[in-house]
């Protein structure tokens, strides 16, 4: 809780993969809060505090809270909670598993959390929880979904990471490192020349609330070194569209904004048709919009391609389980200095050694 400040009132929870530690990395959390005396809201994007896995039929951990404790789930599962709940409301979220309801619980016990889908929907429900009373909410991430820990959810995160991600170890630690790397690209800070008259009927930017205005666009957007958008406005999404973006950057484009997600073979098609991807800086809304692969970006770095974001992700600790249900394990202590050596400045726990 030491690392939860003020600032912290949402913070999700996600992994690298099933099986990474995620629920029991959730569950210290939980009861930190509780001992620290925080009021606690709960919920969801996928589906957790079952006792068997409905994909894999394994045992799961379940998830444990405390009385005063609110939580936003669905309907279907709202039933199925063994602690005593007090419906607070019945929302407009629709579900698979029904409407999502907020409910306070009234005793310790076992719950199950499933809300709703949409990033912007679960941030509502979020919020609705801290109206009601929470001064702290968890937002369980579903699997493999790095989207859970976008801005646009939470003001932080926690990334759990284990041996289940990969047999070899190193390939784990690289994944790890690379996801925590992509958490830490830089804002953007805007270098614009100062504008001539030409411009001045043009739609311009001039700061990072200009731009972050640009992402409520369906298509991608230039900018150029005055900060005079262009809005690509027949071309609807940046995936398999590099090389028409870069039939029309010009000597003069600074920036182009990525409403969606940024790929490597957007980056690289757009490198193969222009001769000014050196002078241009990508810029996505934020880190989760990426999907670029660790030997790829690397590459790109090196080439001199440029990113930024306008929304940072704060990553506040990474916990590893160095077990796996998948008949193999690590060396626990190897695992968290190799994990510790290639991530500076984040603090790496072994989420399992705390459990026991």
């Amino acid at each position: 809780m030491r690392l939860v400040d003020s600032s912290h009132r949402i913070v999700s929870v996600i992994g690298m993969s099933k099986n990474s530690g995620k629920t029991v990395t959730l569950g210290y959390l939980i009861e930190e809060a509780f001992e620290s005396g925080r009021i606690l809201g709960l919920t969801s994007i996928g589906r957790d505090g079952e006792t068997t896995d409905i994909v894999t039929a394994s045992d799961k951990p379940r998830v444990y809270v405390y009385s005063g404790t609110y939580i936003a789930t669905a309907e279907m599962l709202f039933s199925l909670c063994e602690a005593k709940l007090e419906i607070v409301e019945v929302t407009k979220y629709a579900t698979p598993m029904g409407r999502v309801i907020i409910a306070r619980a009234l005793e310790d016990g076992y719950v199950q959390i499933g809300g709703a889908s949409a990033n912007a929907d679960i941030r509502r429900l979020a919020d609705r929880m801290l109206e009601y009373g929470a001064d702290l909410i968890y937002v369980d991430g579903a699997l493999d979904r790095s989207s859970s820990a976008s801005p646009v959810i939470s003001d932080s995160c926690v990334l759990a990471t284990g041996a289940a991600v990969d047999r070899y170890m190193h390939n784990t630690v690289q994944k790890t490192a690379h996801l925590a790397e992509l958490f830490k690209i830089r804002k953007l800070k805007l270098s614009l020349e100062e504008q001539r008259d030409v411009h001045l009927s043009g739609a311009v930017v001039s700061d990072l609330r200009g731009v972050e205005e640009l992402f409520e666009a369906a298509e991608p957007a230039f900018i150029d070194r005055w900060g005079v958008v262009t809005e690509q406005r027949d071309i609807k999404t940046a995936l398999g569209s590099g090389r028409r973006l870069a039939e029309r950057a010009d000597e003069n484009t600074r920036y182009i904004v990525i409403k969606g997600a940024l790929i490597n073979r957007t980056i690289r098609d757009f490198m193969d048709s222009s001769e000014h991807y050196r002078d241009i800086e990508w810029v996505v809304r934020d880190a989760t919009r990426l999907f670029i692969d660790p030997l790829e970006w690397k590459y790109l770095l090196r080439a001199g391609i440029s990113i930024s974001v306008v929304n940072e992700v704060q990553l506040l600790a990474i916990t590893a389980n160095p077990t796996s249900p998948y008949s193999y394990s690590y060396d626990a202590e190897a695992f968290l200095d190799e994990l510790r050596d290639r991530i500076q400045g984040v603090p790496v726990i072994n989420v399992m050694a705390l459990e026991e």
